[in-house]
């Protein structure tokens, strides 16, 4: 064991104790000699080289740039200083200089293998690939066994694309070293890109074995079976990861959105909040943590509410010029931001509000935030006057255009959903902001002014006392609806066919709670024979774990039918064919999957609540005038889904009526719904000048 420095003996002689604590990896205590030798021996090259190598193993890459800085000016033509230099200058990411040191390096000692290493990782970072691969060769040539030269071709080749040569070159690299684990990390990377789970799981067992100790092994591992819906395996090493690296902040992250999607609330919660200790300027984990609330139900409206007030908090900072300077444009300029103009839920609804708007008084912009570019991306582009892709923009730079398009109104159709751009609202980008469509609750937001719902989502006054924004309540239905008539349906109940009532939901299954699986299960047993299938459009849960819930109740195996695999929208829009009534969740109710439902003649039985996410069906249901399938507790939803199930002719003629019934009404007549939006959007604009 190394000797702890003496403090009042500082002689020349303790380089010696300082070359041997930096051997041994004592470089707290290094540091410390170090910088009491550059003082009493400010021309001594070992010290300073040997500080600046301690800086850049323990991040501090401000300090090293200048020990390594003072080192050459005492040694300007040794090829080590040169390179030292040259590495700081790499992590600062000032690769170009970093470039210049590495070649006056070789200048120096045309064999000075390091600095060709180095080389290669400023070309890389430049993407300048054709410099990096000479270089990288010349290393090789140097040194034929140094595994980190084969390692770093590998990662050339895959940036290229020739995963190929990357794949046989990081095997080659492991030949040279059984145990260099970082070559079988990016192997598994790869593997998972190809979308080769199975393999890239036994690889990173493979790391384990080798290096037990590594947190972002479990971490990756753990992302890989949740992906497969190993989702109990994927806790245990999120979990492993965790006690390595409790700070770990995206493994508690992910940890928080696995309990989520088996429905462990309390679980996932404690999660969250730690991921956002950790890291409490990470807006996705706020925004994520916010929208797996509204899955709980054992949460009282105030306390889900308080936690969105604290999100506001977090960024409100961002806030600094929360009053714009009114520009008189010729028409209404209103902008619309989303990561959803694309083959998702949120265009079924939004497609005809922006097909129909005026063009003679409305001026649409609409602010892209996603690089899926499909049909239906395409076919709302022929829609929108203004275009903006800002997928990868700066928030400032997106704050920026905005402003140079002069919007009058920005809505937020995203709220806390992936992708969203709240923070782009905090900053007040526009002089009226209103949420709307994608988010069934409060974003929390002083600077979100307004939020669009309708009567029946949002009742009463008190309502408004759970919203940061003021209602905006639309007199009929705040959704309407674009169904395909391109898709058939049977106008025969599936019950005459099978001589059993079949119920179906299609809802994304972290709705699925305790609650709402006693509620099903009360009502399969009171109708004998009677079946359940299951679907949900996200493939992000453990089936077999869902499925012994229902078991658990005393449901058999063959009296349910979980549909687990991924299908077209006319394959999964034709399920609805196999079943006779639709049971929706509570307390988050469905939207499409209500609509899909009714245009494909099924009827929706819905338990209304106390809040906007529980009541969404019922708005629906109530401007269809089905008030009979709206339930206000679980006694009533049981006894509806048995009296509707019981009652054939009824069932019948909803299959053959109500798609006609849902399309000759103001849920389907965008028309009628943008004139009334765009009438509230004037009066509120209005209300400012």
């Amino acid at each position: 064991m190394v000797n702890k420095v003496n403090k009042n003996e500082i002689s020349r002689d303790s380089i010696n104790l300082l070359i041997s604590l930096f051997q041994t990896g004592d470089y707290k205590e290094a540091e410390i000699l170090a910088i009491k030798i550059s003082k009493k021996f400010p021309t001594d090259l070992m010290c300073w080289k040997i500080l600046g190598i301690i800086y850049l193993n323990s991040g501090k890459v401000s300090k090293a740039l200048y020990v390594n800085q003072k080192a050459l000016k005492l040694a300007p033509n040794t090829p080590d200083i040169n390179n030292n230099l040259s590495v700081t200058l790499n992590n600062l990411g000032r690769y170009a200089e970093s470039i210049s040191y590495s070649k006056r390096a070789l200048e120096i000692d045309i064999n000075f293998v390091q600095a060709y290493g180095n080389l290669v990782d400023s070309f890389k970072a430049l993407k300048k690939y054709d410099d990096a691969y000479i270089y990288i060769k010349k290393a090789i040539n140097l040194d034929p066994y140094k595994v980190e030269f084969h390692a770093s071709l590998a990662d050339l080749f895959y940036r290229l694309g020739k995963i190929d040569d990357a794949l046989i070159t990081y095997k080659y690299a492991i030949k040279l070293n059984q145990s260099y684990y970082p070559a079988y990390i990016n192997i598994a990377k790869i593997l998972n890109d190809l979308e080769r789970f199975d393999e890239a799981i036994n690889i990173y067992k493979k790391v384990i074995k080798i290096k037990p100790d590594l947190a972002i092994t479990y971490y990756n591992l753990a992302n890989i079976q949740k992906k497969v819906n190993k989702l109990e395996d994927a806790i245990t090493n999120y979990k492993k990861g965790i006690q390595i690296n409790p700070n770990l902040a995206d493994a508690h992250y992910n940890l928080a959105n696995t309990f989520a999607n088996i429905g462990q609330y309390k679980e996932a919660d404690f999660s969250y909040e730690k991921a956002i200790k950790i890291d409490p300027n990470n807006q996705k984990f706020w925004s994520n943590r916010l929208l797996n609330l509204n899955y709980n139900p054992n949460l009282s409206n105030q306390y889900v509410f308080n936690q969105h007030k604290l999100f506001a908090e977090r960024f409100s900072i961002l806030n600094k010029n929360d009053k714009k300077e009114r520009i008189k444009n010729t028409r209404l300029r209103i902008g619309y931001v989303s990561a959803d103009f694309r083959k998702h839920s949120v265009t079924y609804f939004f497609e005809g509000l922006l097909k129909n708007h005026n063009s003679n008084f409305v001026e649409i912009f609409c602010y892209y935030n996603n690089y899926i570019i499909d049909e239906t991306t395409e076919l709302l582009k022929t829609y929108c006057e203004n275009w903006r892709s800002i997928f990868e923009m700066d928030n400032k730079d997106i704050l920026k255009l905005i402003k140079n398009d002069k919007i009058d109104i920005l809505v937020d159709l995203c709220g806390h959903t992936p992708g969203n751009k709240l923070l782009i609202f905090a900053s007040k980008a526009a002089p009226i902001q209103v949420t709307y469509l994608g988010y069934p609750n409060t974003t929390g937001l002083h600077t979100m002014d307004y939020r669009l719902t309708d009567k029946y989502a949002d009742p009463d006054k008190n309502s408004e006392l759970f919203y940061s924004e003021k209602l905006i309540k639309l007199n009929k239905c705040f959704l309407c609806y674009s169904g395909n008539n391109k898709i058939s349906h049977n106008k025969n109940i599936p019950q005459n066919k099978n001589n059993y009532i079949t119920f179906g939901s299609f809802n994304n299954f972290k709705k699925i709670n305790s609650n709402v699986i006693k509620t099903w299960t009360n009502i399969l047993r009171s109708i004998p024979n009677s079946h359940l299938i299951l679907k949900s459009s996200e493939n992000i849960f453990d089936i077999n774990f869902l499925l012994k819930k229902f078991f658990d109740e005393g449901i058999k195996r063959e009296n349910i039918s979980i549909i687990d695999r991924k299908i077209n929208t006319q394959d999964h829009m034709k399920l609805y064919d196999e079943i006779d009534v639709a049971l929706d969740t509570f307390p988050y109710n469905g939207t499409t999957t209500t609509f899909e439902a009714l245009w494909m003649g099924v009827p929706v039985i819905t338990l209304s609540g106390n809040n906007h996410r529980c009541r969404v069906s019922a708005s629906i249901l109530e401007n269809l005038n089905l008030k009979n399938l709206i339930s206000y507790n679980s006694t009533d939803y049981q006894k509806t889904a048995v009296t509707i199930s019981k009652n054939k002719s009824y069932l019948l003629n909803l299959k053959k009526d109500l798609r006609e019934i849902l399309q000759n009404s103001n849920l389907c007549d965008s028309k009628s719904f943008t004139r009334e939006v765009e009438e509230k959007f004037f009066d509120i604009y209005n209300r400012k000048n």
